[in-house]
């Protein structure tokens, strides 16, 4: 049953950006056969990335540790067929008036596929990979939610060599668009920052609005992110990094992560402190 649903979804997929190319191109004013194109490839990345989920979603994921892989199951994947949902009729839309970032939109989700599918099968990565998926995220978002979603990001060129946990970070991040941006009126600013400060690393992920009018909103899935996120951590770094988390004026939160730089640049999983404990 699971294959035949799978089956149907990738032909409706396909069949979408046949129309979406094949509509868009029949205006006078934009490049038929570039839209085509366009839409091609909206069916070929989709179809790619469904058969890959299909063929991943039965198997462990290779980036959890096992001490916290029951709770990291109860987190959203890195690519869910909603945000692939809102991301298609996004770019089906900016094809009818900017051909161009409709472009960089496909262009900038065909790269957020092909690098959380390369993280999802490694346990560990550097900080430069983690925060690059991040970034790609974050652009196909802002291109679906224009001025709701104010990105701002500081990352230091000497964090980016450190050792990390693949797509720790990621669902924090998700969680910022997903509970802020998306549910307020007003703009929200998600904040991710990395820098060194004495001798430590610290990682900073955020996300607020400035209104006074803003919604509060709470979720257990962004306690669920942390909780699962600390375990992570010091899983792979040990005991001594620091995870904090509060909230931030009316709605959002702050996560804080503290790394000393001794244990950053030598990484070990929870299976080698025990070893040692």
């Amino acid at each position: 049953m699971k294959r035949i649903n799978g089956f149907y979804l990738l032909v409706s997929v396909i069949i979408l950006g046949m129309i979406i190319g094949y509509v868009a191109g029949s205006a006078a004013w934009v490049n038929s056969l570039q839209l085509m194109l366009v839409g091609g490839i909206i069916a070929l990345i989709s179809g790619l990335m469904i058969l890959r989920l299909g063929k991943t979603n039965s198997k462990a994921q290779a980036w959890q540790i096992p001490s916290i892989k029951r709770g990291a199951d109860l987190l959203p994947q890195p690519i869910t067929s909603l945000f692939l949902f809102n991301t298609l009729h996004n770019i089906a839309a900016l094809i009818l008036f900017d051909a161009q970032k409709a472009g960089e939109t496909v262009e900038n989700l065909a790269n957020l596929i092909r690098t959380t599918t390369d993280l999802r099968r490694k346990q560990q990565t550097f900080l430069g990979e983690e925060f690059k998926a991040i970034e790609l995220y974050l652009e196909v978002e802002k291109a679906r939610l224009g001025e709701r979603l104010i990105i701002a990001k500081d990352f230091s060129k000497s964090c980016l060599e450190i050792p990390f946990p693949s797509l720790a970070l990621y669902p924090i991040v998700h969680n910022c668009v997903r509970f802020g941006a998306e549910m307020q009126m007003h703009p929200v600013t998600v904040v991710v920052s990395c820098h060194k400060q004495n001798k430590d690393i610290i990682i900073e992920v955020a996300d607020y609005v400035e209104s006074r009018e803003a919604e509060a909103i709470d979720s257990d899935e962004r306690m669920i992110a942390f909780r699962t996120l600390q375990r992570q951590l010091i899983g792979f770094f040990g005991q001594s990094v620091k995870c904090s988390r509060k909230p931030i004026s009316v709605q959002g939160e702050l996560v804080t992560i503290s790394v000393p730089l001794k244990d950053a640049m030598v990484p070990r999983f929870a299976s080698q402190h025990t070893e040692d404990n």
